[in-house]
């Protein structure tokens, strides 16, 4: 009878610390539920695809789905052969964005690494000739009289070209007014004029060149 009440109370015990096992897992279950459901995603492809990431200088970890909780956070990419490079992000609330990253190539090994992987060259190439249009449909919205250049009038040519105050700004562009004479200057100035736009509002850069 003793031995009884003693197996009784044995199993008393082991089903007292599995059922607060059980509690303690499904407690454990449901905070990372409620500390997860907000989360937003992040989809990263990254050239080269093996590059490591360093996520908020905390979390290490592979390009693909990222679950991130909201708010801004810092990326930074590295690998053997490559420049690393450092992009910010921000998260909303249950959002899913992607993003592309390419690193550049800094040695042989990076060279090998991009000549051995044609499909990841194509993904680069890709994003840049995207970025490119992109970078040049900015360019002609913001200085419009550019979509009419390169212009040849009588006694005057008109171009555009890289910036001299901004020469680092591949956004800033000069109009080049390329003419013999003060007078043909002077006409170039009035074709602009006469387009509708305001040539102070550009950044003019007058080129001397033989009679027309």
């Amino acid at each position: 009878m003793l031995s009884r009440i003693i197996n009784f109370r044995f199993l008393l015990a082991i089903g007292g610390v599995l059922a607060l096992g059980i509690l303690i897992w499904a407690g454990f279950g449901v905070h990372h539920y409620y500390a997860t459901v907000d989360n937003g995603t992040l989809n990263l492809t990254v050239v080269p695809a093996d590059a490591q990431l360093l996520i908020d200088n905390a979390t290490t970890a592979t390009s693909g789905a990222l679950s991130l909780t909201p708010g801004t956070h810092t990326i930074t990419f590295t690998r053997n052969g490559f420049g690393s490079k450092t992009i910010t992000v921000v998260i909303q609330s249950k959002q899913t964005v992607s993003q592309t990253v390419i690193l550049p190539a800094t040695n042989a090994t990076g060279t090998a690494y991009l000549n051995a992987h044609p499909d990841q060259v194509a993904i680069g190439e890709g994003v840049t000739g995207a970025q490119a249009n992109t970078q040049g449909q900015e360019i002609t919205s913001n200085n419009p009289l550019i979509a009419l250049l390169p212009y040849q009038g009588a006694d005057f040519r008109i171009d555009f070209g890289v910036s001299q105050k901004f020469p680092n700004d591949p956004s800033a562009v000069a109009v080049y007014i390329t003419a013999a004479t003060d007078t043909g200057r002077a006409h170039a100035l009035n074709w602009i004029k006469a387009q509708g736009y305001n040539p102070n509002a550009y950044e003019i850069i007058y080129q001397t060149s033989t009679a027309q």
